[in-house]
């Protein structure tokens, strides 16, 4: 009742709809189940399933006793609190896709986050995202980057992700990510340093506050000022596509690197002009593939020549 009430009213017992073929596997309950399982949308509505049903020898899909059908930030701590309270296994479920059996198992709570689904817009003030190469971890090097980090944060927050470089990583991993276009710079990378900052969403020309631009200029000068001070530290540490600055002024070496030579000679087979293309504010900038011939007569993809639309961006 406790934690009914602090969830106002959103606890609930969770039954598998699977339970109708333990009682009859010919009924038509059962077969009307087994049609269903065949709509995600239907899984991913009903507490009690996931998308798969687990995998052999390591889990088996089986419904907690209860959920939490969560609908604020205040309902998830509200559950945490009751676990770790009650000293019960917590698990995990938004819309059933699972592979590991962490959004699932008896005798568990689950954090059901399905009705969590409101996407809402901010105002980016600015990103900026740099690797961390593990050097900086070497006791020589290790007061200089807590220096760094003091002065970056003295400027604005960063916040360092560990989750995301890959120094350490297993043989099959770092060749994995050699095989693909990121910049090479994240295969000895202990984290990615994001510094960033935004503001309430606003949409120019719709109803609602209008951005407040000399606000978001003054906390963009901010970022960029906070992201120097590591820049002194590692000028040229490249950064993640896809967590970083839209305008990274130098974004064809933070985003790929050596990659781009790379990218160019994959463009060049099914693309003839040689040029693939990057969204700009001010259209598509392109980076064009230039080519020389080595003795013998074997094309070599060159450096990158550039952006036409680079200096305006």
């Amino acid at each position: 009742n406790k934690l009914r009430q602090a969830v106002e009213g959103r606890l609930i017992k969770v039954e598998s709809p699977l339970a109708a073929c333990g009682k009859g596997p010919d009924g038509a309950a059962c077969q009307e189940v087994l049609k269903r399982l065949k709509n995600p949308y239907y899984i991913g509505d009903q507490p009690g399933l996931t998308q798969t049903s687990g995998w052999v020898d390591a889990w088996m899909s089986a419904p907690s006793v209860y959920a939490v059908a969560v609908a604020t930030k205040e309902d998830v701590v509200a559950a945490v609190n009751f676990a770790r309270e009650k000293n019960l296994r917590l698990v995990v479920k938004g819309g059933g896709h699972s592979y590991k059996g962490t959004s699932c198992s008896t005798d568990s709570l689950l954090i059901w986050t399905r009705a969590m689904n409101t996407i809402v817009l901010h105002f980016l003030h600015g990103y900026r995202s740099a690797w961390l190469p593990a050097s900086l971890l070497k006791r020589e090097s290790q007061g200089i980057l807590t220096e760094a980090l003091f002065a970056t944060a003295q400027r604005w927050g960063v916040s360092l992700h560990f989750n995301k470089g890959l120094a350490g990583a297993g043989a099959d991993d770092l060749a994995a990510a050699r095989d693909t276009a990121m910049n090479p710079v994240v295969l000895d990378a202990f984290a990615l340093a994001i510094v960033a900052g935004g503001g309430s969403p606003a949409f120019p020309g719709l109803p609602g506050p209008a951005p407040d631009l000399a606000e978001a200029r003054r906390r963009a000068h901010a970022i960029n000022a906070a992201m120097d001070e590591l820049l002194k530290i590692e000028p040229n540490p490249g950064s993640y596509v896809s967590e970083s600055n839209f305008f990274e002024r130098s974004w064809q070496q933070s985003f790929w690197g050596s990659e781009l030579r790379e990218a160019c000679g994959r463009e060049t087979k099914v693309r003839p002009s040689r040029t693939f293309l990057c969204p700009s504010r001010r259209g598509e900038r392109s980076v064009e593939c230039g080519w020389f011939r080595a003795p013998g007569g074997t094309p070599v993809v060159n450096e990158f020549l550039g952006s036409k639309a680079f200096s305006q961006g």
